[in-house]
């Protein structure tokens, strides 16, 4: 479901230093990355490994050798902007996010790598609002919060 309110994204395109790990998976193996992604994006239509398939076929793996020896440009050379731009365009609508400063398509051709980066940092921001910690320590809690903790994590699995 779109939501008709407009966020920001929670990181800049470059903030590769914020999550170092997606990083490290963005720029050496990038597959995997963008396949969890879409996964997620797609609520599990797409499945992990078809996602990594298709990036794969498209140049996903020479386009990662390819930045290494050019830049971020070395996605120029193969079919995976085209692929991943609606992914990103979906992922935007679901979570109403601008697309700013360039268009999905822009953004994946430019620097395919960083995008992926920030997809995931997204969703991983996005997926941990939506599990609600408790406020305090469990062991201090009185069985009527409990309860009402109980009650709120049960509605929100319907």
């Amino acid at each position: 479901m779109a939501s008709t309110k407009q966020y920001k994204w929670s990181s800049g395109i470059s903030d590769i230093t914020r999550d170092p790990v997606s990083t490290a998976w963005g720029a050496f193996c990038p597959c995997l990355l963008f396949a969890r992604n879409v996964h997620s994006i797609t609520d599990g239509e797409v499945s992990s490994t078809r996602a990594c398939i298709s990036h794969l076929l498209l140049g996903g793996c020479w386009g990662a050798v390819a930045c290494f020896v050019c830049g971020p440009i070395g996605y120029w050379f193969t079919c995976v902007p085209c692929y991943a731009a609606p992914f990103r365009r979906q992922l935007r609508q679901k979570q109403g996010l601008p697309d700013m400063p360039y268009s999905d398509f822009a953004t994946h051709f430019l620097c395919h790598p960083f995008a992926i980066c920030q997809e995931h940092r997204e969703i991983n921001i996005k997926q941990s609002e939506f599990i609600p910690g408790p406020d305090r320590s469990t062991v201090d809690r009185g069985p009527e919060e409990t309860v009402t903790h109980v009650e709120a994590l049960q509605k929100m699995e319907r």
